[in-house]
């Protein structure tokens, strides 16, 4: 991650020290407004290229919960579909906190949401949509605390920091938030 944070400050400053001046001497609105957004943009990737690693663990543990959650709701009505959840959230578990691992246990909980509606028990597809919508809400709100840089959110106030939004351990081995290092020195 070094050499991209690196490469992110490196772009960044060629575009504000290089690039800027000759598009604000051309007078063109347009290409500067462009250009603050790709600068801005670099600065946000900038910022949280250090915390990717604890987005992904949060995303993966928060499938990981909802998958956990349903199978739990269908072990009685459907065995086979509750034992495929826990099957792929185990393997999840046990992978790191990429992309494999989040694909595979987000696709188990595909391939059981799109068959809510055959599900003949009305309590437990009442029960799958509040899991759903709670998993749903914690993603919400690590999203907006996530995004919180950029200053979009239109309730600022209310924004969680990135620790209480997203409350998961880093993996084994990976380096503190870039926040925490500026904070212990």
């Amino acid at each position: 991650m070094e050499y991209s944070a690196n490469a992110l400050h490196a772009a960044i400053r060629a575009l504000d020290e290089v690039v800027r001046p000759v598009v604000e001497a051309a007078d063109d609105a347009q290409a500067a407004d462009q250009l603050t957004l790709v600068t801005d943009t670099l600065r946000f990737l900038e910022l949280r290229l250090a915390d990717l690693p604890r987005r992904s663990a949060f995303l993966l543990q928060n499938s990981v919960d909802l998958a956990a959650a349903l199978a739990e709701d269908l072990a009685d009505e459907s065995p086979d579909t509750a034992g495929m959840l826990v099957s792929a959230a185990r393997r999840a578990a046990e992978l790191p906190s990429g992309g494999d691992a989040l694909a595979e246990v987000t696709g188990a909980i595909r391939e059981t949401l799109r068959n809510l509606l055959s599900w003949r028990d009305p309590a437990l597809r009442r029960s799958a949509a509040w899991h759903v919508l709670a998993g749903e809400r914690r993603r919400i709100t690590a999203d907006r605390a996530w995004f919180a840089p950029l200053g979009f959110d239109t309730d600022p106030d209310t924004l969680a920091t990135l620790d209480e939004a997203m409350p998961i351990p880093l993996p084994a081995g990976a380096p503190p938030p870039r926040r925490a290092r500026q904070e212990t020195g």
